[in-house]
């Protein structure tokens, strides 16, 4: 075979071979969502990503934690309230005297809020894991409506959090980047959120989308 003929075959040959076994173009792969992350995006559910700041440092203090998805986070916002306790029965009032405590012994709590009251003390902090949530519905300031008192404490801010669609909704009192009591909002319906914020806000922050 010829000079020319062999240079012939080596150039099919490249070709032929670039033709069978074409270059795998390279694929994007997405990254895996965090935990803290919603699992459907926020701008399609018409949401706030839980990654959205207001500007107000004591409120975003609060919104970092919350992102981060870490309940040891969260525990260190929680500001805890010293009150007497009570021996007394039946349902709200302040916290329940345990085995070995007196009335009016003074116990450290941090109140919760839903159908009724209820406290976690402060040797059982370890125990809280935090919150489960997935968008930021609203940022507000507290109005004077909502209900508060010694135990229940309403805070500066209002954030309201929601969970998968179907799932309570969880409102964080703040003040001066500490949470100051958690309520549970069982009515997520579109209507039962805005008359929530109509009742409780007194300014808007982030407004619903």
């Amino acid at each position: 075979m010829g000079t020319k003929s062999l240079a012939v075959c080596v150039v099919l040959t490249i070709l032929l071979s670039a033709c069978a076994s074409p270059t795998t173009p390279a694929v994007d792969v997405a990254p895996v969502p965090s935990q803290a992350g919603p699992t459907v995006p926020a701008e399609d559910a018409g949401f706030y990503p839980l990654s959205t700041r207001t500007g107000i440092v004591e409120v975003d203090i609060v919104l970092v934690a919350i992102e981060s998805g870490d309940p040891q986070q969260m525990r260190e916002l929680l500001r805890f309230i010293s009150v007497p306790c009570t021996q007394a029965e039946g349902l709200g009032g302040p916290p329940k005297c345990r085995d070995g405590e007196e009335e009016m012994s003074t116990v450290d709590v941090f109140p919760f809020l839903g159908s009724e009251g209820y406290y976690l003390y402060r040797e059982n902090l370890e125990q809280w894991t935090g919150i489960d949530v997935k968008w930021i519905y609203a940022v507000y300031r507290v109005s004077e409506n909502v209900y508060s008192d010694e135990t229940f404490p309403a805070g500066e801010y209002g954030v309201l959090l929601l969970s998968e669609t179907d799932f309570p909704a969880t409102l964080l009192h703040t003040t001066d980047g500490q949470v100051v009591r958690i309520d549970t909002v069982f009515d997520v319906s579109p209507d039962g959120l805005k008359e929530r914020l109509n009742k409780d806000s007194s300014e808007l922050i982030l407004a619903p989308k």
